[in-house]
């Protein structure tokens, strides 16, 4: 999940998905988050809702919860960048995924 960023607020919602691509979509739709990101602009309650409130034909929400968060909240050695969090589960699950999503022949 990303988002963009303005110096103007500290607010969460105000950097929500739902305003950036809106609540309904028309694809399959995967959101991968931590748990315990504490990055003021993709907090996992905001990921929570989005999730909740998209309309798609099919969606999934991956979370994480492992790893050391060892950096700054917003960084990549950090639970934002699922530092620790086992790479191989990490890509396993989001291949699984994919894979699952992909049309019988």
């Amino acid at each position: 999940m990303s988002g963009v960023y303005k110096n103007k607020s500290n607010k969460a919602h105000d950097f929500s998905m739902d305003k950036i691509i809106g609540t309904k979509n028309s694809v399959t739709t995967l959101i991968v988050h931590h748990e315990k990101d504490l990055c003021k602009v993709t907090k996992f309650t905001e990921a929570k809702k989005f999730f909740a409130n998209l309309n798609s034909p099919k969606k999934m929400m991956l979370t994480f919860s492992g790893g050391e968060g060892s950096g700054k909240a917003c960084g990549p050695k950090d639970f934002h960048g699922y530092d620790e969090v086992e790479v191989v589960v990490l890509a396993r699950s989001v291949a699984r995924w994919i894979i699952e999503d992909l049309p019988q022949k």
